[in-house]
Formats: C-alpha cells, structure tokens, sequence
C-alpha cells in the first residue's frame, strides 16, 4: 500500500497536491487606456491543503501524536507524497486534527494499528530545496 511522510510522522496517504514555485503576477489596469499590463511580484507557491490519513498503536499514542504534529507548526519540513515525490523546506502553516477512529480489524495501512486519525496539513513550498 502507498504510504507517505510529512517531518517524522508516516501517513497511509500523503496526496502528491503541493504547488510549486512559480511566477506570480499582478494585473494593472486604467481607466481610458486601452489593454492590460502584468506588473511581476515575484517567484511563489501557494498554500495547499493535504489530507492524510494515520494508523495508531493505541488511543494512548494518539494524544502524543496530536501534540507532536502541533508541534510541527511553524517549522520546516520534508514531504514525501505517496508517489515517491519529496518535497524539502516545506513551511507546515496548520495541522487540523479530526477525530479519531476506533478499527475492529485493521486490513492495510502502516501496521497492525486499532485506531486511525485524520488530518489536513496546511503547507507551502519556500522554493529553498537544498
């Protein structure tokens, strides 16, 4: 099964959705000129919201995983979709944590887990990939 990573923490899925670098512009316009102008802001990526989706050992080990995942906020870090694609010096803007689920029979995933817990990571590519 297809799995991914954001920082530390493993995902069963980590959708491949983040926006890279690219040329941002401003439209500029004035009234009795005719045609339009671009004035160039810049080189961005826009945040993305990820959905994922984690297995745990234990409704004990999901308040610690929720902290640890606060803990990211505001930090830089390494993506790795599910597609094999990795992404360096990502910027986690915001973790929004669902509620957990209890699984009576754990088929797929990371492990032999009994709960699983939703997310969306709110992240945006600094464009520094060293």
């Amino acid at each position: 099964m297809a799995n991914g990573t954001i920082g530390a923490f493993s995902f069963i899925n980590v959708p491949d959705k983040l926006d890279l670098m690219g040329q941002q512009v401003k439209k500029i316009n004035r009234a009795g000129v005719d045609a339009n102008a671009f004035h160039q802001l810049g080189k961005r990526a826009d945040p993305v919201d990820v959905p994922c989706v984690a297995d745990i050992d234990g409704f004990a080990n999901v308040k610690t995983t929720i902290q640890g995942y606060k803990a990211l906020e505001g930090t830089l870090v390494s993506v790795v979709s599910s597609v094999g694609n990795t992404y360096t010096n990502v910027m986690v803007q915001k973790v929004r944590v669902g509620r957990p689920k209890k699984v009576i029979t754990p088929v797929g995933g990371l492990g032999p887990y009994d709960h699983v817990l939703p997310s969306i990571w709110t992240l945006q590519s600094t464009g520094n990939t060293a």
